[in-house]
């Protein structure tokens, strides 16, 4: 929903053009006109924090360019640099989000309420080598991370 808000062309109008990213649009609003999303400030402040530092790091990630491998060796050094000053409980938070996100993607079939239609098992077999190779971030060089990652994508 909060990433929905950062794409409303009104919204985007009145703001300056050097702030266009979803996550820039959100934490303005929610910083400076929470009226608009009054939910988000209902919640505690530690949950607040958690969700900005999320958006934050999705400044620096993408998440989906890396299951896809199209994320650098620097990319994942920043990562490693955010989650080493901020702590990693924005990265474990922001990938439950990713996770959500890909279970709900093409939901609308009826006939499928079972399972997931995007996340199936080939998707999930990426997703979860992501996981594990993000797993290694503080403890291994983020080149290491990378190619350990596009052979073993390369593999499957």
């Amino acid at each position: 929903l909060l990433h929905g808000l950062g794409k409303l062309q009104p919204l985007l109008k009145n703001l300056p053009l050097s702030m266009r990213s979803t996550e820039e649009v959100v934490q303005h609003v929610a910083d400076n006109t929470p009226h608009v999303i009054p939910s988000f400030g209902q919640l505690r402040d530690e949950s607040q924090l958690l969700i900005t530092r999320s958006f934050k790091l999705t400044k620096k990630f993408l998440f989906p360019q890396f299951l896809q491998g199209e994320n650098t060796p620097h990319n994942l050094w920043e990562l490693k640099e955010m989650v080493q000053t901020e702590g990693d409980e924005a990265l474990k938070f922001h990938l439950l989000v990713i996770i959500a996100v890909m279970c709900a993607q093409g939901g609308d079939d009826q006939d499928k309420l079972c399972s997931s239609l995007f996340l199936d098992q080939e998707r999930g077999t990426q997703l979860l080598l992501c996981i594990q190779c993000l797993r290694q971030l503080v403890d291994s060089p983020p080149q290491t991370i990378y190619w350990g990652y596009i052979v073993n994508h390369a593999r499957n």
